[in-house]
């Protein structure tokens, strides 16, 4: 069989989100135990909220060939700059084939009709509310490096398709993404440990049971929040 070889991507722009990235690393070092070898690459994001997470998956398209062909990955997977891993990650997030996506930490167990899904029929990012089933959390997301390379693309080509209508997404990114994932289910998918909240006080009275703390989405300042 041959070698795995999995990079972690994120995509960070300004001071802030640079640091937050270089901690990610860090910890991925120490924890990221999925393949025969780990490389962590950062890329440059564009500044500003709004488009810091609605461009992202252009930056990554940008790259795509390097990623592919230079390096050849057999996984990739995206990750928030602001989150830290806290306990080991293996093979266990590495499919053979399609996508791997994480049950987002608020919604899991929820009613489909609370869902944050796109209701905007115009959007390319709708969901029908027939098929609002399972909501997938944009932080942590990958799989083999030809169907994540084609997601990233997908979600891209539904974010300029909105722009063109001057529709913003209700949930940027997350949104094409969940769209995505309703028309191509992941082969993996992983409970919220993967996005596991820094404070957890409140999930833990409503969530089905406890998640381990594996990859964690870090607490922020508000000022923080504007850029990645």
């Amino acid at each position: 069989m041959a070698p795995s070889k999995l990079c972690l991507i994120t995509v960070a722009a300004g001071d802030t989100y640079v640091e937050y990235a270089r901690q990610l690393f860090e910890s991925a070092q120490r924890h990221l135990k999925a393949a025969d070898t780990v490389d962590c690459v950062m890329l440059p994001g564009v500044a500003g909220w709004p488009a810091a997470t609605m461009r992202r998956y252009h930056v990554i398209g940008e790259h795509a060939r390097q990623l592919r062909l230079k390096h050849s990955y057999t996984h990739i997977f995206l990750c928030d700059a602001d989150m830290r891993f806290e306990a080991d990650v293996g093979p266990e997030i590495l499919p053979a084939a399609g996508l791997t996506a994480t049950l987002h930490p608020g919604y899991v167990g929820a009613d489909p009709s609370t869902l944050p899904f796109e209701t905007n029929q115009m959007s390319h990012c709708y969901v029908p509310a027939a098929k609002r089933e399972r909501y997938f959390a944009g932080g942590f997301v990958g799989g083999t490096a030809r169907d994540f390379l084609k997601l990233a693309n997908r979600i891209a080509w539904r974010i300029d398709g909105d722009a063109a209508r001057e529709i913003v997404p209700v949930w940027h990114d997350e949104s094409a993404l969940n769209h995505c994932l309703v028309a191509t289910p992941p082969a993996i998918t992983l409970s919220p440990a993967y996005c596991h909240p820094d404070s957890d006080d409140w999930y833990l009275g409503w969530w089905p049971e406890p998640y381990e703390r594996k990859l964690v989405a870090l607490d922020k300042k508000p000022e923080e929040r504007e850029g990645r």
